[in-house]
């Protein structure tokens, strides 16, 4: 009997969340502190210890929210975040540098009214799967 082997381990329904994320190597630098482990020979003294600095640059930048419906789940509607930066808004072009720019230039404008609030809310209230819009 062969093994499926998967990279990622299956999701448990009560420990949900990212499984990977993002992230570069920016650098290292090291640490003074007082080791906690009673038994231990260094218990009670200070020991110098190396640790790796990781740069995770934002990545998620919106929530689409899903319902069940009796044909399967169906997504009720998607919440962006409230600044995206120009690379992000780049990638919704074909050609950025002919284009007038003007994507989710509208959407910051929604979060100050009370329609924004309401999908906001709706999002947290009803669905029970929640994927992420990374870039």
């Amino acid at each position: 009997m062969m093994l499926q082997q998967r990279p990622f381990p299956r999701m448990i329904q009560k420990n949900l969340g990212l499984t990977a994320f993002l992230g570069y190597k920016a650098g290292m630098t090291h640490l003074v502190r007082e080791v906690e482990k009673p038994g231990s020979k260094l218990h009670k003294k200070e020991t110098c210890e190396a640790f790796t600095i990781i740069e995770t640059p934002p990545m998620v930048v919106g929530v689409v929210g899903y319902i069940n419906t009796p044909g399967g789940l169906r997504s009720l509607s998607t919440v962006w975040a409230q600044h995206l930066s120009e690379e992000v808004r780049r990638r919704f072009y074909k050609n950025w540098c002919k284009s007038k720019k003007k994507a989710f230039t509208k959407y910051c404008k929604k979060y100050e009214s009370e329609d924004g609030k309401k999908d906001i809310e709706a999002i947290g209230e009803t669905e029970k799967t929640f994927p992420l819009v990374c870039y």
